[in-house]
């Protein structure tokens, strides 16, 4: 059973206002990481990747190409195991904050789950 990191608004009046993360590892982050950010509004984790993209490009005649590659794949897999860690980051600047752990199936499971234990 995934766990899920509920995060909110402070004071949200709407399930709207309420994102449920799953805690694990994003595909989509990890084969397509600028597109992921881009997706998820993360402009600033866009540009770090382009800056290390074009570090790695620029290091690669130093350091060769298939190290500067393997670099690569390291980055993106690290990308891929710390996404929600960094769309978490992202939201915490825009204002929303931690609201715990729910362990659920999916995701309409863990907000049926926020939504019973915030009526009791």
């Amino acid at each position: 059973m995934p766990l899920y990191r509920v995060v909110q608004k402070p004071n949200a009046q709407s399930p709207l206002e309420t994102i449920y993360l799953a805690e694990r590892f994003s595909w989509f982050a990890f084969v397509l990481p600028p597109v992921w950010a881009l997706v998820h509004w993360m402009w600033l984790e866009a540009l770090v990747w382009l800056v290390v993209t074009v570090g790695l490009g620029a290091a690669s005649w130093l350091i060769g190409d298939a190290a500067a590659n393997w670099l690569y794949v390291l980055f993106a897999l690290w990308i891929g195991f710390a996404a929600t860690s960094l769309r978490v980051a992202n939201l915490r600047r825009r204002g929303y904050g931690d609201a715990g752990f729910v362990g659920a199936v999916d995701e309409i499971a863990a907000e049926q789950d926020v939504i019973a234990r915030n009526r009791a």
